[in-house]
């Protein structure tokens, strides 16, 4: 009993939750004491907030000066920083109802956790370079700040500058970010004794993690507070947040182009679709509706904002030779043309400009055939198929849901494997036929959809071409097992062909009869298999398809000794 009861503290004691359990027991109590009817309720929340901060700190200092925990100590000051979030949002009201006291109290708060931070870092002999402590000051500036001001446009009446101003602190935090761009490339910013056993980059980068985190909430807290919800109902969307991401995805990107890391390269431009994404506002309520029309009277539509911003970064990327660059920035630049200021939803994307289309796919065939890259070549298809259709009015292109253009662009991608030499193509080579043998088995018994409208010929057809292609990867690599894919193609086909002739009997005892008859030879196959493996012949069929014969008749015809 008592081993596990010492592991279970030897969990809890490295990294103890006992702080956040404590830091959220004490916020819920805040909040409900600071909805009672006691006048100076608001002064009672900010002095509790205050005398936390300030056991939290002593806390720290407590064990790290006799217990040495840095682990419990880093949390303590983690949490301290989620604290004067809660302080910055204390004033809220009073900004609003009267923006110079506001100011000043919001001034001597940030005072009173610029003394916090400076004291505990004394304290603790925790060293941050200059470069970092800057950063930090800034944004926690940005926390206390902004309400200020905003008040102050409010009681000016200018009601649609304070809306605007609620977006702009999210773009103030998003720059606030890249001002760590100077701190990831120097050693003398990485390799520096900070006085804790924290290496870099969880210290102090961790520190940054949380403001960005904090700077997320309150800029939930400021659309609460500060926009035309009125306190009611939030105005946030998630396109508020998009300043934000892309600056993380910047600050990712950074890191992966100085350190050679492709992985972060792939993170930071694969992210920027995601964000790009996040900045459609779908679902719109009346509040966040009044926030967005401000928005696009003074500037554009989120969407074409963070399109322009997303695309700007891959293009730096790929000027810097960063993974998936390329094909990101084409994409941005393919959708910037498909948006205008008012493009709100996807359903308002417009087809581009032809001459873009042309551009796009002369590029894309030259650098395909140049470089016999399989993915540029596939999009080649795609983009040549969208112009066949809108700009020279191939209606065969769209007909029927588009089944022909899905048909052809599908059996281009499959063929270019052949020819093409990138490492997907090579890939492609050698399981191309396990994928098509999938297709074949989707098409042998899904096919066709209900939003396809195709005669059961063409079923037989797709089978057919399947099968074709599979047998041209076999002649191409000459790998042995690329013959069981083939076999099973030519029995769907078989077999869905045998089906479609048995269902246009007209009499059903016949077609019962026969499908009964079906069943018996399916038995007597599957009985001729056990009896084979039996025999060790199906053993040496599997040995030969994985090229190991040759070394099975050597061990088999090997003298005893």
């Amino acid at each position: 009993m008592q081993a596990r009861a010492e592991a279970w503290l030897s969990r809890i004691y490295p990294h103890n939750p006992l702080y956040l359990v404590s830091a959220t027991f004490v916020l819920y109590g805040i909040h409900l004491a600071s909805q009672g009817s006691h006048p100076a309720a608001n002064d009672l929340k900010t002095s509790l907030l205050f005398a936390y901060v300030v056991m939290l700190a002593g806390a720290g200092w407590l064990v790290v000066r006799f217990g040495r925990v840095w682990e419990d100590a880093r949390t303590i000051l983690l949490v301290v920083l989620l604290m004067f979030t809660a302080i910055s949002t204390s004033y809220d009201r009073l900004c609003l109802d009267n923006p110079a006291e506001g100011a000043l109290r919001l001034a001597l708060a940030m005072g009173f956790c610029c003394v916090v931070v400076e004291g505990t870092l004394a304290m603790l002999r925790i060293r941050l370079p200059l470069a970092y402590r800057a950063v930090f000051y800034v944004q926690l500036a940005l926390l206390f700040a902004f309400p200020a001001v905003l008040g102050q446009l409010s009681i000016d009446g200018h009601e649609d500058h304070m809306c605007l101003g609620v977006l702009l602190f999210s773009v103030a935090a998003g720059g606030s970010l890249l001002l760590l761009l100077p701190t990831i490339g120097p050693a003398r910013l990485r390799h520096f004794d900070s006085g804790t056993p924290w290496p870099w980059p969880y210290f102090p980068w961790s520190i940054f993690v949380f403001m960005t985190l904090a700077m997320g909430v309150r800029l939930w807290m400021l659309s609460v507070s500060f926009t035309d919800a009125k306190g009611l109902s939030p105005a946030f969307h998630p396109y508020f947040l998009t300043p934000l991401l892309l600056a993380i995805a910047v600050l990712l990107l950074q890191f992966g182009i100085v350190y050679r890391s492709k992985v972060l390269q792939r993170i930071a431009l694969g992210s920027l679709p995601v964000i790009v994404a996040l900045s459609f506002p779908l679902h719109v309520s009346r509040a966040q509706a009044l926030s967005l029309d401000i928005l696009m009277q003074a500037l554009a539509g989120p969407p074409l904002i963070t399109t322009v911003v997303a695309t700007s970064v891959a293009a730096y990327a790929w000027l810097r030779g960063a993974s998936w660059a390329k094909p990101i920035t084409l994409a941005g630049v393919l959708l910037l043309s498909c948006l205008d200021p008012r493009t709100l939803s996807f359903e308002q994307l417009h087809l581009p400009d032809a001459w873009l289309l042309v551009v796009l796919l002369v590029w894309l065939a030259a650098q395909g055939v140049w470089k016999r890259s399989m993915p540029q070549l596939s999009a080649a298809a795609a983009v040549a198929l969208v112009l066949a259709r809108f700009q020279f009015e191939q209606s065969w292109v769209t007909d029927n849901n588009a089944w022909l253009a899905v048909m052809v662009w599908t059996s281009w991608t499959l063929l270019l494997p052949l020819v093409c030499t990138d490492r997907l193509a090579q890939l492609m080579r050698v399981f191309a036929p396990v994928l098509l043998a999938v297709l074949g088995a989707i098409v042998a018994f899904a096919f066709p959809p209900k939003w396809w409208i195709m005669p059961e010929v063409h079923v037989i057809i797709l089978l057919a071409m399947l099968l074709a292609l599979a047998i041209a990867y076999g002649l191409r690599q000459r790998i042995r097992w690329h013959l069981v894919p083939m076999g099973l193609l030519a029995a769907l086909m078989f077999g869905r062909g045998l089906s479609t002739l048995v269902q246009g009997i007209g009499d059903a005892m016949t077609r019962r009869g026969l499908a009964w008859y079906a069943v018996g030879c399916a038995v007597l196959l599957l009985a001729q298999g056990v009896s084979l493996w039996k025999a060790g012949v199906l053993r040496r069929v599997v040995d030969w398809l994985l090229h190991r014969a040759a070394a099975a008749e050597v061990e088999f015809e090997s003298p005893e000794p």
